[in-house]
């Protein structure tokens, strides 16, 4: 192989031979000595790189805009959430009874996903419940007039969704925040924007809240929603109507088929409907956690204004804080007592005291503490043992479920009594003498059977809870939300949704809502117009890249044709030939890809600066969230790209060689000449 490494510069005798001269005549029209004076093989595998740059930049425009176009149909209809997916809203089957997506039914579509083990790997689900909707207002969430929701064909309907702290929707354009006020909205700004009349609002509020109140939170020129940071609407508490005020967090859109107003959150929800059900619950949705009585957690049932005296100054004054309480007022002698329709908030008492110019040393106050309630992430809402009582204590099983975490034994008992009692529930006796800690939490059914043994023998009349809790399940929903990792599993997992079954019958438990019905029939009817266009565009494609490749390699091959026959007559064995032709394809594809790349790029932002204006038009109409990518190119669309190129090149190469004629059995001779 001596002669043919005397072929070679110095710089290249390292490599095989066919390597070096391959990559020697392909490096030759790059330089600069190519292009200012006379080039030894000419320029075609510069023209060929450039062939390849070109025609593959087309390709992946072609390739990348129907990713692009496809994503941004399902985007638009069904929407899209940042690192879950697709939203579908699913409803139960009239089949299943309607009695709502129990926690059996949310564990059968949390298995569909199951982590990376499941059918629809990274399937993951989030219960919701409906907040009015149909004509109807919800209860929880109700504005404080009808006409502040301004009506028309084109306004969407003021309703909402309670979800969970841990759903995606409740946390997009945000970061969870520790510590947040339980009483928070999530606002779609979109639906606001056409739906809201502000200066309705504000002054139907005008003579309903505190004065400072309202200045406060109702700034006179509002010019941009995102400046409102809260929203006062009524709420059922109990049986009664309250204005309540709620922390507020704006996002541009809501994802999804349906366009709701607010996200709500759900332990709001579950807490103030067990208290619309249950009349000795006292849950005061203001209050974050009034374990320790602190001011939001405590109420005011009644109020009597000392030495009031007889003077207009101080009648006034009365009577401004009696109207801004919403009370009335009835003489006590001296003093003035005010009745409430209902216990107010400890701040909103002293908002209106403070306006009233009413010193606070001259006011008493009766007071009310409410029950600390506990929703579970996992859908439990833990209620004080002693809210429960009646038919609902025994519709609930009470003895059963209840978990007592301190028990009172009033009357004289024997140490060696309650240390029998004590050591039987597992608990320690308090300091008093007269009551157990059990940090167990044993049933009340079972502190009744250890206070049955002999050795114990305390009457169950003599025992009292003084702190325990019972949980109820509060999982079951009205709907549930699935997160689909891309729009490439939708099929199969609406089929595995749809195919879920409950009870003996085999019912089937679930079904799309309607708006999302709707929204993939549609996905799927321009999905199958792009595919059934898209066979004869990459045939016309294929064939025209044939057409060219065979032109530009077949002037190249010819160019080449004699030098071929010296390469074979010094010895350069016919299979190393091909391989150097090869080679060179390879170079030039390579090459021609990492132009396109960056062609493809430059492509991208052009596409997405001529979308944008496109995109803000109709941002609100359809209630799109973030500028879809209409051009997606994923590293498999590069790699096929390529791949897909360098076979065509090599299989049209090796015709043309074949009939040059350069084949085993050919005649160097016929190639020698010109």
């Amino acid at each position: 192989m001596t002669y043919q490494k005397n072929l070679l510069p110095n710089n290249l005798r390292a490599f095989p031979v066919w390597i070096a001269l391959g990559w020697r005549e392909f490096a030759r029209p790059f330089s600069r000595e190519c292009w200012s004076g006379v080039c030894p093989g000419g320029r075609d595998l510069f023209w060929l790189t450039l062939f390849f740059a070109l025609a593959m930049s087309f390709g992946l425009l072609i390739l990348g805009t129907r990713n692009g176009l496809l994503d941004s149909f399902s985007n638009t209809f069904l929407g899209y959430v940042p690192q879950y997916g697709i939203p579908l809203a699913l409803a139960p089957h009239a089949e299943a009874g309607g009695f709502g997506v129990n926690r059996d039914v949310q564990s059968k579509v949390a298995a569909i996903g199951n982590g990376e083990t499941g059918p629809v790997p990274g399937l993951r689900a989030f219960p919701y419940q409906d907040m009015g909707g149909r004509g109807l207002e919800p209860h929880f969430a109700r504005l404080p007039d009808a006409d502040i929701w301004r009506k028309g064909d084109d306004i969407p309907p003021y309703y909402g969704w309670a979800v969970f702290r841990d759903d995606p929707l409740w946390t997009i354009d945000k970061a969870p925040a520790k510590g947040e006020p339980p009483l928070a909205l999530l606002l779609n700004r979109s639906v606001f924007r056409s739906a809201f009349d502000y200066p309705k609002y504000r002054e139907t509020l005008r003579h309903q809240l505190p004065r400072a109140w309202w200045e406060r939170d109702l700034p006179k020129d509002l010019k941009n929603l995102h400046d409102l940071k809260a929203l006062w609407l009524f709420v059922l508490v109990g049986k009664e109507k309250e204005l309540t005020r709620f922390h507020i967090h704006w996002v541009e859109n809501i994802p999804g088929a349906s366009r709701p107003a607010f996200l709500y959150p759900m332990e709001t929800l579950r807490a103030l409907e067990e208290a619309r059900a249950n009349p000795r619950l006292r849950y005061f949705p203001e209050a974050a956690n009034n374990s320790n009585g602190n001011h939001e957690g405590k109420r005011i049932t009644g109020l009597t204004v000392l030495n009031s005296g007889k003077d207009s100054s101080t009648s006034n004054k009365q009577a401004e804080f009696a109207q801004c309480l919403g009370g009335e007022t009835s003489l006590e002698g001296e003093d003035i007592a005010i009745s409430l329709p209902y216990p107010k908030p400890a701040a909103w008492v002293a908002a209106c005291r403070s306006q009233a110019e009413i010193a606070e040393d001259r006011v008493v106050e009766s007071t009310v503490f409410g029950h600390k309630l506990l929703f579970t992430p996992d859908g439990y809402l833990n209620l004080p043992c002693d809210s429960i009582q009646g038919e609902m204590a025994r519709e609930l099983d009470k003895e059963k479920k209840c978990q007592v975490r301190r028990l009172d034994i009033p009357g004289n008992h024997r140490d060696d009594t309650l240390r029998a009692l004590a050591q039987c529930t597992q608990g320690n006796m308090t300091d008093d003498g007269y009551g157990l800690d059990l940090p167990n939490m044993p049933s009340w059914s079972t502190i009744v059977d250890c206070a049955k043994q002999p050795n114990v023998n305390i009457a169950v009349e003599n025992l009292a809870i003084r702190e325990g809790t019972i949980s109820l399940d509060k999982s079951t929903t009205s709907r549930i939300i699935v997160y689909v990792p891309d729009r490439h599993r939708l099929s199969e997992a609406i089929d595995r949704l749809l195919g879920i079954t409950v009870g003996d019958n085999n019912s089937r438990a679930l079904s799309l809502t309607s708006a999302y019905r709707d929204a993939i029939s549609r996905v799927n009817y321009l999905t199958d117009t792009i595919g059934s266009i898209a066979l004869p565009y990459g045939a016309l494609f294929f064939f025209l890249m044939i057409f060219l490749l065979w032109v530009i390699l077949g002037a190249l091959i010819g160019h080449r044709r004699e030098r071929y026959g010296v390469l074979l007559a010094r010895g350069i064995p016919l299979s190393r030939l091909y391989a150097m032709v090869y080679l060179q394809m390879v170079l030039s594809a390579v090459l021609g890809l990492v132009v396109a790349w960056i062609a493809s790029g430059a492509m991208r932002a052009w596409i997405e600066g001529l979308f944008s204006p496109v995109f803000d038009r109709y941002r609100d109409m359809l209630g799109l969230t973030d500028i879809p990518v209409l051009m997606s190119i994923t590293p498999g669309n590069y790699l096929f790209i390529v791949l897909a190129f360098v076979i065509l090149a090599c299989t049209i190469a090796t015709v043309l060689l074949w009939m040059a004629p350069i084949f085993r059995k050919a005649d160097v001779a016929d190639l020698l000449q010109t």
